[in-house]
């Protein structure tokens, strides 16, 4: 990644393993004490002080290593004959780090699952396709706002995870996660999430639930393909053709790629209006898939979109801020209503409505 995107190491390595996660944030250095194995084996023979005696059966009967505020309020005891035993080498100390907060999981009404249409179907089965395969494949799924490719990366994540599998789910914004993790939470019980806007305790907290297998479901910006997932089964990146997924800073959908690569899982690219480059590759054919034409879920006709030439109207200054052909569209409007958008500040003077409107 540094040599590709001219970066310095430090800053991948930043993005990759975050300073949170180094520091193990949101946890702190506990002792906890034990019985050695060979002192609970002749509990029942040891000469010790009754308060001493007791202690040591409360500690060998607890199920796990305990504090030493937890010991004194279990056995009714102060520190002094837990100090002494620890002398006396019947209860040994081990340093752990533990999590200072208790954070909560927000659980979402569980959904039904959606019934799917034929162009639904057919892209799910070319996921699940590549999925069994055992091997890195690309796909890309285009369908308009709406066309239910969620649907199709929900009922792949099933897949995924019915064979122990994990998934991780990118979208471009963060402001865009809570409502992808809400879609996510209804029909996952264990969903992680990963942005830049966590705490360092809340993503520290994550990283480790990855870890340790209690996530199915990780949903995330694009810091998230970085996820410390031990089985990956699939990657799914929503609204590919977005900027934040661009290539001139990392990590970027070729990251997610090349991820995708090394551990042999698919890669599912979903958009309305894909990349050229993600287009061009698709058209191709070979390493990438086309699942397209994917039907929006109303009636009717989708709106018309053209393009216009601009070389013949560079010299015309008959409009003063548009262009003829977007003037003659305006003109042709107006008995409704107009929004015209403009890539930058335009001011007053230099782009006259009243022209427009004469």
């Amino acid at each position: 990644m540094a040599d590709y995107y001219l970066c310095p190491l430090g800053q991948v390595l930043e993005g990759v393993v975050p300073a949170s996660v180094r520091g193990q944030a949101g946890t702190r250095e506990r002792m906890f004490l034990s019985v050695p194995t060979n002192v609970a084996a002749r509990l029942t023979q040891l000469k010790l002080p009754p308060k001493q005696a007791h202690i040591l059966k409360v500690l060998a009967g607890s199920p796990r290593p305990m504090l030493m505020p937890e010991l004194m309020l279990a056995a009714g005891c102060t520190a002094g004959p837990i100090k002494q035993l620890r002398e006396k080498k019947l209860v040994v100390e081990q340093s752990k780090r533990v999590n200072t907060t208790e954070l909560a999981q927000t659980v979402e009404d569980r959904e039904a699952h959606l019934d799917l249409n034929e162009d639904q179907q057919q892209a799910l089965r070319t996921i699940l396709a590549m999925i069994d395969s055992g091997q890195h494949h690309t796909a890309l799924m285009h369908g308009v706002t709406g066309s239910g490719k969620t649907e199709v990366y929900i009922r792949a994540i099933e897949h995924v995870i019915s064979f122990g599998r994990q998934a991780i789910v990118l979208v471009p914004e963060i402001s865009l996660t809570p409502q992808t993790v809400k879609r996510f939470r209804s029909r996952f019980d264990r969903v992680a999430v990963l942005h830049s806007h966590l705490s360092p305790a809340d993503r520290h907290w994550q990283w480790r639930r990855i870890v340790d297998r209690e996530v199915d479901v990780i949903v995330g910006a694009r810091s998230a393909v970085f996820a410390p997932t031990p089985h990956l089964g699939l990657i799914v990146i929503d609204e590919e053709h977005d900027g934040s997924f661009k290539q001139d800073s990392p990590p970027g959908t070729k990251v997610a790629r090349r991820r995708a690569q090394m551990e042999s899982v698919p890669l599912v690219l979903g958009s309305a209006t894909p990349s050229l480059e993600s287009w061009l590759a698709a058209q191709r054919g070979g390493e990438y898939q086309l699942d397209s034409d994917m039907p929006p879920p109303f009636a009717g006709n989708l709106p018309h979109v053209g393009t216009g030439r601009l070389a013949n109207e560079f010299h015309s200054r008959q409009t003063r801020g548009v262009r003829q052909t977007v003037a003659q569209a305006i003109h042709q409007t107006l008995v409704w209503q107009v929004i015209l958008l403009l890539n930058r500040r335009v001011s007053r003077r230099r782009f006259s409505v009243q022209h427009v409107e004469t």
